[in-house]
C-alpha cells in the first residue's frame, strides 16, 4: 500500500486485491486515507511517524489480524519507507505487509505444546512412575518439528524429542546424559549460556539470536527456556522448546533489502508504474514522467484527457486489445509531455481481481527518450556515412574473420569489375580468384598482427579485362572493447595518375634532352623564393660556374652581374617578370674575370587558380651580336664623317622613298633644312618633278635588279624653282 501527498492518497498492488475484500475496500482506492477508514487504527501512528521523520520503521517484531471480508484471515508483520521528493522532502510512505501467518500458527502450536508439556510436567511429578502418560507425551513431543528437551541442573541432556535428530544428525541415544555444551558446541553454548544460568536461577526466558551449532550449522532460533522448581522452591531443571526461524528471518530480511531496492530502483529509475480500469481512467501512478505534475494531476483522468488526440488513440487501442485477449504486450511509444516529444518502452498486462476477472490494466512504461536520441543520431550518422562510402572516389571494404565481404562501396566493386551484390557473404577468394590466396595471406597477417600494412601496389586486369593500378591499405578493426572483428580496407585507383606520371617522365625526359642540347641556358624558379628548381648545363658554359652552386645559392645568378648592370636586372626580375615583360641585356663576370654578354627572358607560369607558381627562362650569349653592333657603330661613324665631308650630294631613302639620311651638300641643292629630314616628312617623290618619276622607278628598279642603276640627269624642285642635278647613281643598300 502507497499513501501518497499530504492526503495520504491511497495506492496499491495486486496482492492488495487478494488479501483484502475487493468490495471492502475498493471505494478507498484513489482517495485519501480517513479516520474512520478500516486500517486507519493499524497504521495511522507508524505512518504519522515516518511522515514526520523520513526515517524507514521495520516492525517485525509486530504482528496483528487482517480480515479480508469472506478471505481466511491473515497476520502480517510491517514495515513503512519515505518515499522522497527530489527536494528531499517525504512525498509518500510504502506500507508493506508480509504475511507470517503460517510462523504465527506455529508459534501458537509450540505455545500451546508449551503449555501442554508443563501440565504434563506437573501431573508426571503427581503420578511418578506411570508409563502411560510417558509415553503419550513421548509421542506428543516428537510430533513437534520444534526442539523439545529436559536439561537437568548440571546442565546435561535426560529428554529430547525426535526434533534433535533431525536437527543435528546424530541418533537419540547419543543425547541422553550429554553436557549440553559438547552437543551445542562451545560457539553456540556461549551465547546461550546467560539464558541457562537465567533459567536455572528461577526465571522463564524467552530469546532469539543465530547460533552457530557444531552440527547443525548455522540456524536462527527462538527458544523459551521454562524451569522445573520442586516444592522447596529448588530448580531441578528446565524444559528448552527451540523453534528454527532462519527461514522467516532470511524471509524478513529479503523483503526489507527488496523493499529498500524497489523505493531506490522506483525513486532513480527512468521507470513510471500505473494501474488503470477498465474504463482506462488512472487508478494507481508512481513515477509521474510529466515534469511539474504529480500523481493527483493524472489520477482519475483518461489518456485523452492528458495526450492530444491521435497519440492517445494510439495508447489506448494497446490498452484495450490486452483486456479483450488477456495477453499482455509490449510496445514502444512517442508521446509528448510538457512540450517535449518523449518515447517509451511501454508494457502493458492485463489487471485481474481474485477471481480472475479482468478489471483494467498493470503498465510500466521506461522512459528511452535519451536511447531513441541517440539511436536517431547514429541512424543519422550511418545515412551519412553510407552516402560518404557509396560517393567516396576510393574504394572501401569491409572483411568479417572469415574474410567474407560485410560492405563494399560502388568505387570498389567497379574496379572488380563485378556488382556489389556479387561480393557481399563471400569470401576475397571466391570473388577474385586469381589473387585469392595472395589477398588471403595479407588480410590473415593483418588480423594476426593486428597491425595496418599501407600503400601496397596492385596491378592487372579487373574480371571485365580492364587494366588497373592500385594503392591499398589494410587495417584492423575492432569492436570499442578490443575485439577484433575484422579487416577493412581501402583501394586509390591510380591508374591515369600512373599513365599520368608515364607521360610526365617522358615529357621530362624530352625536356632535358632539349634543354641540356640547346646553348641557351634555360632556367625554372619559384617566385616567391626565387630559388632556382632546373638550370640548364649551358649555365656552366656560359656563367663559368656549377650548377650545384646555383641551387644552393640562388644569388650566384645575380651576384656575376656587371655592377653598372645589376640594380636594373634585379629591379626587372621583381616587376616585369610577373607581367610577362621580363627581357633584359646585361653583362656578367665570369670567375675567370671574362665578361660576356647575355640576354635573358622570363615568363610567368599560372596554375588553375591563375596564380603565378613558377617562372621559367631562357638566357642566350650575346657577346658576338654586341661586339658586331660595336663595330658596325665605329663604322657608321667613320662613314658618316666621309659623307658630311663629302662636296658631293648624298642621300639615303627606305624603300618608299622616305628620306631617311642626307648631307649638308644634298640639303643645299634641294634647299631643304635638316629637320625636314629629321622629321621623317619628306620623300623622293615630293621634291621630284612628275616627267622625272617613271626616270627614278625605272633606275630604282634597276638597282634592286642589279645593284647599280648608272648615273643620269634629273630636276629636284626647289622652294619655286628647280634645281638642276646630275645624279651620279642609285644604290640599293
Amino acid at each position: 500500500m502507497i499513501f501518497w501527498g499530504e492526503r495520504h492518497i491511497q495506492l496499491c498492488n495486486n496482492s492488495y486485491w487478494d488479501w483484502f475484500s475487493h468490495t471492502a475496500y475498493a471505494a478507498a482506492i484513489a482517495q485519501p486515507l480517513v479516520p474512520d477508514s478500516a486500517i486507519w487504527h493499524q497504521c495511522q501512528p507508524h505512518l504519522q511517524q515516518v511522515w514526520t521523520t523520513g526515517a524507514s520503521l521495520a516492525l517485525s517484531s509486530e504482528s496483528f489480524l487482517v480480515n479480508g471480508g469472506d478471505r481466511p484471515p491473515r497476520y502480517c508483520t510491517s514495515s513503512y519507507s519515505a518515499i522522497l521528493t527530489e527536494l528531499g522532502t517525504v512525498g509518500g510512505v510504502i506500507w508493506h505487509l508480509s504475511d507470517v501467518t503460517e510462523q504465527v500458527r506455529l508459534r501458537r502450536q509450540v505455545g500451546d505444546l508449551t503449555t501442554e508439556l508443563e501440565t504434563e510436567r506437573d501431573r508426571r511429578l503427581a503420578e511418578m512412575g506411570s508409563q502411560p502418560q510417558e509415553e503419550e507425551l513421548h509421542l506428543i513431543a516428537n510430533t513437534v518439528p520444534a526442539l523439545i528437551g529436559y536439561v537437568d541442573a548440571e546442565q546435561r541432556y535426560r529428554f529430547v524429542n525426535q526434533a534433535y535428530e533431525s536437527w543435528f544428525g546424530l541418533p537419540l541415544s547419543e543425547f541422553y546424559g550429554k553436557p549440553i555444551r559438547e552437543v551445542l558446541g562451545d560457539r553456540a553454548y556461549q551465547l546461550v549460556l546467560p539464558y541457562v544460568n537465567q533459567v536455572l536461577s528461577g526465571k522463564r526466558v524467552t530469546f532469539e539470536s543465530q547460533l552457530i551449532y557444531s552440527h547443525a550449522g548455522s540456524r536462527h532460533v527462538k527458544a523459551t527456556y521454562i524451569p522445573q522448581i520442586t516444592e522447596g522452591g529448588k530448580v531441578e531443571g528446565y524444559v528448552t522448546l527451540v523453534s528454527d526461524i532462519t527461514e522467516q528471518k532470511q524471509t524478513e530480511a529479503a523483503l526489507r533489502q527488496s523493499e529498500e531496492r524497489l523505493r531506490v530502483a522506483l525513486k532513480n529509475s527512468p521507470i513510471t508504474l500505473f494501474h488503470q480500469d477498465r474504463d482506462l481512467y488512472y487508478t494507481w501512478l508512481y513515477n509521474n514522467p510529466a515534469q511539474g505534475s504529480s500523481p493527483s494531476d493524472v489520477l482519475g483522468k483518461r489518456d485523452v484527457d492528458l495526450l492530444p488526440t491521435a497519440e492517445a488513440a494510439i495508447v489506448s487501442q494497446i490498452k484495450q486489445q490486452v483486456m479483450a485477449t488477456g495477453i499482455g504486450a509490449r510496445e514502444e511509444i512517442k508521446i509528448s509531455l510538457a512540450g517535449q516529444e518523449c518515447y517509451f518502452d511501454l508494457t502493458v498486462e492485463p489487471l485481474k481481481n481474485h477471481e480472475e476477472a479482468i478489471v483494467g490494466v498493470t503498465c510500466a512504461a521506461i522512459d528511452i527518450s535519451a536511447r531513441k536520441q541517440i539511436e536517431l543520431a547514429l541512424r543519422h550518422s550511418e545515412t551519412l556515412m553510407n552516402a560518404l562510402l557509396a560517393s567516396a572516389p576510393i574504394g572501401i571494404a569491409f572483411f568479417d574473420r572469415d574474410l567474407r565481404y560485410v560492405h563494399i562501396n560502388e568505387a570498389l566493386a567497379n574496379l572488380n569489375g563485378l556488382p556489389r551484390e556479387q561480393h557481399l557473404g563471400r569470401t576475397v577468394a571466391e570473388v577474385l580468384p586469381e589473387y585469392g590466396s595472395y589477398l588471403t595471406e595479407i588480410l590473415q597477417r593483418v588480423m594476426h598482427c593486428q597491425q595496418p600494412l599501407l600503400n601496397q601496389t596492385m596491378i592487372g586486369n579487373n574480371r571485365l579485362g580492364v587494366y588497373y593500378h592500385c594503392l591499398v591499405n589494410y587495417y584492423p578493426v575492432s569492436a570499442p572493447e578490443g575485439q577484433l572483428i575484422g579487416v577493412g580496407v581501402t583501394a586509390t585507383d591510380v591508374t591515369e595518375l600512373k599513365s599520368a606520371e608515364s607521360a610526365l617522365q617522358q615529357s621530362e625526359q624530352r625536356f632535358r634532352q632539349l634543354a641540356e642540347s640547346i646553348q641557351d641556358v634555360f632556367w625554372i624558379s619559384d617566385p616567391i623564393s626565387r630559388r632556382f628548381s632546373y638550370v640548364s648545363p649551358a649555365y656552366e658554359q656560359l656563367w663559368g660556374r656549377s650548377c650545384n652552386r646555383l641551387y644552393a645559392n640562388y644569388r650566384e645568378w645575380t651576384d656575376a652581374i656587371h655592377p653598372d648592370d645589376r640594380n636594373r636586372v634585379e629591379a626587372a626580375l621583381i616587376t616585369d617578370v610577373l607581367q610577362g615583360e621580363y627581357d633584359e641585356e646585361f653583362r656578367i663576370i665570369r670567375p675567370d674575370g671574362s665578361m660576356r654578354w647575355v640576354r635573358d627572358r622570363g615568363f610567368p607560369v599560372r596554375d588553375a587558380a591563375g596564380k603565378v607558381h613558377r617562372i621559367t627562362g631562357i638566357a642566350a650569349d650575346i657577346t658576338d651580336r654586341k661586339l658586331a653592333e660595336e663595330v658596325q657603330r665605329e663604322q657608321e661613324v667613320i662613314l658618316r664623317s666621309m659623307v658630311e665631308a663629302n662636296p658631293v650630294g648624298m642621300v639615303l631613302a627606305d624603300i618608299n622613298g622616305t628620306i631617311r639620311e642626307a648631307n649638308d651638300a644634298f640639303l643645299a641643292i634641294v634647299g631643304y633644312p635638316r629637320e625636314a629630314v629629321q622629321s621623317g616628312t619628306l620623300n623622293l617623290i615630293d621634291i621630284t618633278p612628275p616627267e622625272y618619276i617613271p626616270l627614278d622607278s625605272a633606275r630604282t628598279a634597276r638597282a634592286k635588279a642589279t645593284g647599280i642603276s648608272g648615273s643620269y640627269e634629273k630636276v629636284y624642285i626647289r622652294d619655286r624653282w628647280h634645281s638642276h642635278s646630275r645624279i651620279g647613281g642609285i644604290h640599293p643598300v
